[in-house]
């Protein structure tokens, strides 16, 4: 018998790996105006892209490049039942984000359609898409990113950031705070030290 602790892990275990494995993904509801407006606008990205990668192939015109790989993934909720409900609760856990559709490029959660519409206008899309993170070796980067720890909000979005965060900015303000009492505490003794110099000299 499955317990409910069970399903839940089942239902993690399912989100973090196809997050893990995908490049662009959505989790939408096929009924919602707003997942509509965020699939349209990644759609048009890449048949964008995919017809200059077309007009630029070696083989000219009438010619398909082989192993294409879809890039965009859409997971619709309403579609799935129960598992998609739970499927949400764990996406409003892992990304304190309740709504759809919820939008992840490469690995980053960048928000919903608001957020992806910002940096389409911003002609940042594009960039996000194709331009994948590598590590040192120069493979692709497919580690899976915290959610929870980012300091500063990913680039043109309008999720959490270093303001979302006000211990961390009270103990940075601090820092810089110190740092600033003593560079003037070791510039007025050294201003100082020509001052005493004189006086001993007339002395």
């Amino acid at each position: 018998m499955t317990t409910n602790t069970g399903r839940e892990m089942d239902v993690s275990q399912e989100v973090d790996e196809t997050i893990a494995r995908s490049s662009v993904l959505v989790y939408s509801k096929s009924y919602c105006p707003h997942s509509q407006r965020a699939k349209k606008i990644l759609r048009e990205v890449l048949q964008s892209a995919s017809a200059n990668d077309h007009d630029n192939h070696d083989g000219g015109a009438g010619e398909e490049e082989e192993g294409t790989v879809e890039i965009l993934q859409v997971v619709e909720l309403d579609e799935l039942g129960g598992r998609g409900v739970q499927i949400q609760t764990y996406l409003a856990e892992l990304t304190h984000q309740r709504t759809v559709p919820n939008i992840f490029i490469h690995q980053k959660h960048i928000g919903g359609a608001d957020d992806l519409t910002e940096i389409y206008q911003t002609g940042q899309l594009p960039g996000l898409i194709f331009d994948v993170p590598r590590t040192t070796t120069g493979s692709p980067d497919h580690r899976p990113r915290s959610f929870h720890s980012r300091l500063f909000a990913y680039p043109g979005t309008k999720s959490a950031g270093l303001t979302h965060h006000p211990m961390v900015l009270l103990v940075v303000v601090l820092l810089l705070a110190g740092l600033v009492y003593r560079f003037v505490i070791l510039y007025s003794r050294s201003s100082s030290l020509p001052d005493q110099q004189k006086k001993k000299q007339k002395l």
